[in-house]
């Protein structure tokens, strides 16, 4: 089951009435503690920090923009420890092991998600399907060796109509900023044409951006590209799954994609088998 960010917010508002009204605190696990502890600090208008913080002589913790307290200035109050999900409970009982000795506090522990049953834990959703997926955490579940697009996702689109401007579009190449950091790259899969090939290498090495291969368009020019578009002889859409399939069958590895466009995404997903799509501009897990 995936789940999207603004559908874990909405999981975790519905259900705070299953909290203790008389938390004090909390304490969230990273990185995955994280996003429901600020959703449930926010609304309960209490402060956060996470474990280690805690730990530290219960030091400076989150209030709000412009406040700090101290945890060690909460005495004999409930904190409520949380994390996002537990299959086995082995991340739960590491952090209680790690609170064990700490005296003056009550723990309540608490996920959105439980794969097992626990009286003493709080469970936000009913869901007990083991192997979530968070939107917040997406790039690091996917399969490694990931199929990416470039515009969208290592860096933001060009505006339109910008590659008419050989001069500016280069500097664009050259010099935008980097937007999404996906990990374990497998093939690089752009519609940028081939004649830039050596500014786009240029702009991923500066960047740091490993990957093993980089597939791009082989038209002489962006006027061929659009005549082409034009004529019906070529679309984006089927290019990249055709590339798609055949990365998939040379390795023989079920891969996944990270695209930036819904509609080459939707494309991809309804004409293949057993592919994994993650559309960047609506964050949905197309699978």
């Amino acid at each position: 089951m995936y789940y999207t960010g603004e559908h874990l917010y909405n999981i975790v508002k519905t259900n705070l009435n299953k909290i203790p009204h008389d938390i004090k605190g909390i304490i969230a696990i990273p990185r995955g503690g994280l996003f429901p502890g600020f959703v449930i600090a926010e609304h309960l208008n209490i402060p956060i920090t996470t474990v280690d913080k805690f730990l530290e002589n219960r030091q400076t913790c989150w209030f709000n923009e412009s406040t700090f307290i101290k945890f060690n200035q909460i005495n004999d109050g409930k904190l409520l420890v949380i994390d996002d999900s537990t299959d086995t409970g082995k991340s739960l009982a590491q952090t209680k092991e790690k609170l064990k000795d700490i005296q003056g506090y009550q723990f309540i522990y608490c996920v959105i998600h439980s794969s097992y049953y626990d009286n003493n834990l709080i469970v936000l959703d009913e869901d007990k399907t083991p192997g979530r997926i968070y939107e917040f955490n997406i790039f690091r579940v996917l399969p490694k060796g990931v199929i990416t697009d470039f515009d969208g996702v290592l860096c933001k689109n060009p505006s339109y109509g910008l590659d008419l401007n050989e001069e500016k579009y280069i500097n664009f190449i050259l010099n935008t900023p980097p937007y999404l950091h996906v990990p374990y790259i497998d093939v690089i899969l752009t519609s940028r044409l081939e004649k830039y090939r050596g500014y786009v290498e240029e702009w991923l090495h500066k960047n740091n951006i490993t990957y093993n291969k980089l597939i791009m368009l082989p038209f002489n020019n962006v006027q061929e590209k659009i005549a082409e578009m034009k004529s019906g002889t070529w679309n984006e859409a089927a290019w990249k799954c055709n590339e798609y399939v055949s990365i998939c069958q040379e390795q023989n590895l079920r891969k996944a994609l990270v695209e930036s466009n819904r509609d080459i995404s939707l494309f991809i997903r309804n004409r293949v088998r057993n592919s994994i799509v993650y559309c960047t501009d609506t964050s949905e897990l197309m699978y």
